[in-house]
């Protein structure tokens, strides 16, 4: 009982001179702190759709010719020399 009356008279108290948050800021702040978490936790999903969603678009418009193989290939063949000797 003591204890409420302490924290009941710590909210006419000045916030610079508190030593403690009430337990009603606390909740206030933590529900704050939990809204901007899951705001920011759909944004980066957002992002991470739009980036998917982009890459399937580039691959529909420049789709790959060469499998992964065949860039293998590529690359072992591309430090020979284009013209060959006579």
């Amino acid at each position: 009982m003591m204890h409420v009356l302490i924290t009941f008279s710590q909210e006419n108290v000045p916030t610079a001179d508190r030593k403690r948050f009430t337990r009603v800021e606390m909740q206030r702040v933590l529900l704050e702190r939990n809204q901007y978490k899951q705001r920011l936790f759909e944004l980066e999903e957002a992002i991470h759709r739009q980036d998917a969603l982009r890459a399937s678009k580039h691959e529909q418009l420049y789709p790959t010719t060469a499998t992964s193989d065949n860039l293998f290939d590529l690359t072992q063949h591309k430090h020979r020399p284009m013209f060959r000797k006579l």
